[in-house]
């Protein structure tokens, strides 16, 4: 549910599999958004709303172990997506999870996001519209300011 609510907040041109996997980790550990370097213009407002948290997500031991075990599992979700057509194949290929525009599937997808974002918890909407808006590559990209990736050899 969250690639799904992910990937219908990107529209038609689809996200980054690398990006998915960078918010979707956040996603599941809020409280490690604090130790990302976000721009400024959204780093107080989004800090303020963690804060909030019940203090019942888990801090993994190792974040960047946490993240690399994560990936199997959405390495998986992004397969069982394209397998069930839910997002094009061919874009997959290239790296980019994008709705497919097939009726049945985009209402399997919007189904699953909306699902997820009744849950209504603001600081969701603000980290993805936040982290969707940073460049992935690069110095001070998503990779480099999330620390989760490798950004040195980005083309």
């Amino acid at each position: 549910m969250r690639f799904a609510s992910v990937i219908c907040d990107c529209g038609s041109h689809g996200v980054e599999f690398d990006r998915l996997r960078i918010i979707d980790f956040l996603l599941c550990f809020p409280l490690e958004i604090s130790t990302c370097r976000l721009p400024t213009k959204h780093s107080a407002a989004l800090r303020k709303l963690i804060r909030q948290l019940p203090t019942s997500y888990e801090d993994p031991n190792s974040i960047r172990q946490a993240f690399a075990q994560m990936n199997k599992i959405q390495g998986q979700v992004a397969m069982d997506m394209v397998a069930k057509g839910i997002v094009q194949r061919d874009k997959y290929r290239e790296g980019i999870l994008t709705p497919n525009a097939e009726s049945s599937a985009s209402e399997l997808l919007q189904s699953a996001a909306q699902e997820w974002e009744a849950r209504g918890e603001e600081w969701h909407q603000l980290a993805v519209s936040t982290l969707l808006s940073i460049p992935l590559n690069g110095k001070d990209g998503l990779k480099d300011r999330s620390g989760l990736l490798e950004f040195k050899y980005d083309g």
